[in-house]
C-alpha cells in the first residue's frame, strides 16, 4: 500500500467514511456496480431460457429444432470464448499501464489495434465455419440422420456470421 492518493485503491477520497470526500462510499459503489452487472447477466440467462422454452413449445422436439440449436450453439460458444475468456481480464491492466506510463493516445491506439484484430479473427472464423460446416456438423452432431445433418449445415452456414454481430455488440 502507498500513501499517495492517486495510487490508493479508493483514490476518490482518502478520508474516513462519512468525512467530506471520504472513501467510505467508493466500495459500496463497486458493490452496486457488481450487483447491477450480475442482475443483467441473470436477466439475460432467464430471457435465454424463456426463448428456448418458447421455441420448444412452438416447434417441439424434432429434427429441425435439433438442427437449429446445434447451428446456433457453435457461433455462440465461439463468441463467448472471444468476449469473456482471458482477454478482458488481461487487457484492462495493460491498457491502464500503457495509459499511465506512455500516454492516453497510445492506450487508445492499442485498444483500436486489438479490436481490429478481434474483428478480423471473427471474420476469418466465420468464413472457416461457413466452409467447414459439413465437417463441423458431422463431429458435433454425430448421430443426426441425413435430413437433420443437411438442415444443420445450412443453418450453421447462415448463423456462423452471427459471430461478427455478437462480437460487435459486445465491443460496442
Amino acid at each position: 500500500m502507498t500513501d499517495r492518493p492517486d495510487e490508493h485503491p479508493f483514490a476518490a477520497g482518502t478520508g474516513a467514511a462519512g468525512e467530506e470526500g471520504g472513501g467510505g462510499e467508493r466500495p459500496w459503489r463497486a458493490v452496486r456496480s457488481f450487483g447491477g452487472v450480475t442482475f443483467i447477466s441473470g436477466l439475460g440467462a432467464v430471457i435465454g431460457l424463456v426463448s428456448n422454452a418458447l421455441i420448444a413449445y412452438h416447434f417441439g422436439a424434432g429434427r429441425l429444432t435439433d438442427a437449429f440449436f446445434l447451428a446456433q450453439s457453435i457461433p455462440l460458444v465461439l463468441a463467448h470464448l472471444l468476449q469473456s475468456g482471458p482477454l478482458p481480464s488481461v487487457f484492462l491492466p495493460i491498457f491502464v499501464r500503457v495509459r499511465r506510463e506512455i500516454s492516453a493516445g497510445a492506450a487508445w491506439r492499442l485498444l483500436n489495434s486489438l479490436l481490429n484484430f478481434i474483428l478480423l479473427l471473427c471474420a476469418v472464423l466465420a468464413a472457416l465455419g461457413f466452409v467447414l460446416a459439413p465437417w463441423i456438423v458431422r463431429v458435433v452432431g454425430a448421430g443426426f440422420d441425413e435430413a437433420t445433418w443437411a438442415a444443420s449445415v445450412r443453418l450453421l452456414r447462415f448463423l456462423t456470421f452471427t459471430l461478427l454481430s455478437h462480437t460487435l455488440a459486445a465491443v460496442l
